[in-house]
């Protein structure tokens, strides 16, 4: 068992966040309950938290105002991601296996937020919420969750069965333009369709059995 100490280890919550992701699919991991701090210059506590956590407390910076039906919690940005403080174990493309390469063509490796999250996306079947930028991955990190599914409906011959559908669902038209074709170029040698279905584009029956 690995455990994350908070406070006491000096590591910040989001920094034992990327530990524990990280550690996922490889063993059991113990959360410790962080010392209990004083509300004293916080932004006040959030209340306890089941499992002996004590009170959660919201970040240095937060700025809690009362408004007409309702609270504003403003809550500063977290720091940004320091490899130098917590360096990332890169995973190459050539340590998937091997059917599962040819989706990442021309890749070496994955880039640190996808090599992060391959356990919990590729080793593990649980519910996975991953939030970063425009542009930093987690595009990918859908392709690798496609990929754990695929597998489990291949065949020792390498055969993929059509007993199961993926639903990518993305917030505009474009984008999901963008999306399918990229996922028909990157599942293509697998032998998996790809359709987009919007607005304006629709599918027949015989279409959506595929």
């Amino acid at each position: 068992r690995k455990a994350a100490q908070g406070k006491d280890s000096g590591l910040t919550v989001q920094e034992i966040a990327m530990q524990l992701l990280s550690n996922i699919g490889d063993e059991e991991v113990e959360i410790k309950p962080p010392a209990r701090q004083s509300q004293a210059g916080r932004g006040g506590g959030i209340g306890p938290a089941a499992g002996g956590f004590g009170k959660l407390m919201l970040p240095e910076g937060t700025q809690r105002k009362q408004m007409k039906g309702y609270e504003r919690v403003d809550v500063p940005a977290a720091p940004a991601f320091d490899e130098a403080k917590n360096p990332v174990k890169y995973i190459y493309i050539n340590e998937l296996p091997q059917w599962a390469q040819v989706a990442f063509k021309g890749t070496e490796k994955l880039n640190a937020i996808q090599s992060l999250s391959y356990n919990a996306c590729f080793n593990r079947s649980q519910n996975l919420l991953v939030t970063a930028p425009t542009g930093a991955g987690k595009t990918n990190i859908a392709l690798l969750t496609i990929l754990r599914l695929i597998g489990q409906h291949m065949d020792a011959a390498g055969g993929i069965g059509r007993d199961f559908k993926v639903v990518y669902m993305a917030p505009m038209k474009a984008l999901v333009g963008e999306i399918a074709e990229k996922f028909q170029q990157r599942l293509r040698p697998l032998g998996v369709i790809v359709a987009e279905l919007t607005g304006d584009m629709s599918l027949t029956k015989k279409e959506l059995e595929q």
